[in-house]
């Protein structure tokens, strides 16, 4: 196994994969608090429609990304 000194930084890499990308209608399920939707909200390169969904009700205070045009939160809630 070869050790590198600089690992590719994966940040960088999936910005610029998401670049090149149409994401059309697109649904992140266990969003939690929606961190990987500020991904794809900043660094898709068009999309439709954004959404996140969890069972635990979405709670950002610095400002959410599902306020945006075309990004919400939706919460799955599970009846017995």
């Amino acid at each position: 196994m070869q050790c590198v000194d600089n690992p590719p930084n994966s940040s960088r890499i999936l910005a610029r994969a998401l670049g090149t990308l149409p994401g059309g209608r697109v649904l992140d399920v266990a969003t939690g608090e929606g961190a990987f939707v500020v991904k794809l909200v900043g660094n898709l390169e068009s999309y439709t429609e954004i959404i996140g969904i969890d069972i635990f009700p979405y709670s950002n205070a610095d400002g959410s990304v599902f306020g945006a045009e075309k990004v919400r939160f939706c919460r799955y809630v599970i009846v017995n």
